[in-house]
């Protein structure tokens, strides 16, 4: 779905579902965050809340930090397959024909921009 089909098919539900489980999810890591050393020292004694914390503080960091990341290595690289998987169907002759070089600069081409797959927006 793309932006104009937001705006103009007044498609707007999956637009505030978005913006609304964006809304609950920052709330719900500021609520965690502000209980987590309570509980902590509550669970597992006073003693222990400190290291406890930093590493939860750590490993909440870790997963903002490498999830997103790996989610757009993860989509590049099904693209590029996606790509390849597609141009190995085309004939080589009709592919230097339409675009005046041979597939094996596909890559080149993808850079370029010139070469795009149709299903991503």
């Amino acid at each position: 779905m793309s932006a104009e089909g937001v705006v103009d098919g007044g498609a707007l539900l999956p637009l505030y579902a978005f913006m609304g489980s964006t809304c609950l999810t920052v709330s719900l890591f500021g609520g965690v965050f502000a209980v987590l050393p309570s509980h902590t020292a509550g669970t597992f004694g006073a003693k222990y809340m400190a290291g406890m914390t930093g590493r939860m503080l750590l490993g909440s960091a870790s997963a903002v930090t490498i999830g997103p990341r790996a989610l757009a290595w993860n989509r590049e690289r099904s693209i590029d397959n996606a790509i390849h998987s597609l141009a190995d169907k085309v004939d080589p002759v009709e592919f230097a024909e339409e675009f005046g070089t041979t597939i094996e600069h596909l890559d080149e081409l993808v850079a370029a921009k010139v070469l795009a797959y149709a299903g991503v927006s």
